[in-house]
């Protein structure tokens, strides 16, 4: 009997709850670091929006999430992992195009742009815990999908010696789906731990454009936060 109840008493479930910042780009070749805002005055109205929005530069945002671990007899760990992320990347602008319905000016310009992301993820990861003393270090690694609930670009700055700018355009539906590949790492003392993660994705963000080359924006997103263990 004891024989039998022992593997069973070496394995458990864990539940643990996450929070904490992220670091989020695009890379690929539809990508870029610094663009130009375009800009209108029509009937008294002014708006813009970014000429290209897929930034290369990281931008700030944050991430919430649960994670139901199972932890082997041999510290082989099996993890379903739902999450939020509040996203950003982030492009900086040189220059903004103003037209007022007859004539484009080109005027050199000041600012960012951000492209935020609210996506749902789910995480599934394979890996292994490492005992260090007091210390335990859970590593694992496995696919993640990311379902956006919106996206939309936001920026401001100046132009013209001084004049403001400001855009806030709507960008979803371009990609609601990311298949990505997640590498997670926790490092425990007792219930308080402190979380690392990268994710990798697939899907391309400008692959529904019309014209022109193939162009290619995928995200890069780091996180970095703090993990308790409720059991």
């Amino acid at each position: 009997m004891l024989a039998i109840a022992a593997p069973a008493v070496a394995q458990h479930i864990e539940l643990i709850g996450r929070a904490g910042a992220s670091f989020s780009h695009y890379r690929g070749s539809g990508t870029e670091a610094t663009s130009f805002v375009n800009y209108s005055n029509y009937a008294g109205y002014e708006r813009g929006y970014t000429n290209n929005p897929y930034g290369s530069r990281l931008g700030t945002g944050f991430a919430l999430g649960g994670r139901v671990q199972r932890v082997g007899r041999r510290q082989g760990l099996l993890a379903f992992d739902p999450g939020y992320d509040w996203a950003r990347s982030r492009t900086a602008i040189a220059a903004l195009y103003y037209s007022a319905g007859y004539a484009n000016t080109a005027y050199a310009a000041t600012g960012s742009a951000y492209l935020r992301s609210q996506d749902l993820t789910a995480f599934f990861g394979l890996g292994h815990r490492c005992r260090m003393g007091p210390l335990a270090l859970d590593v694992l690694v496995g696919p993640e999908l990311a379902g956006q609930l919106r996206a939309r670009e936001t920026g401001h700055g100046t132009y013209n010696n001084g004049a403001a700018w400001a855009t806030d355009t709507d960008r979803s539906g371009r990609f609601p789906l990311d298949g990505r590949l997640r590498a997670d790492a926790t490092v425990w003392r007792g219930r308080v731990g402190v979380n690392a993660s990268y994710s990798y994705g697939f899907a391309n963000a400008q692959a529904g454009l019309v014209g022109g080359p193939v162009r290619e924006a995928y995200t890069r997103t780091l996180r970095w936060g703090f993990a308790y263990r409720l059991r």
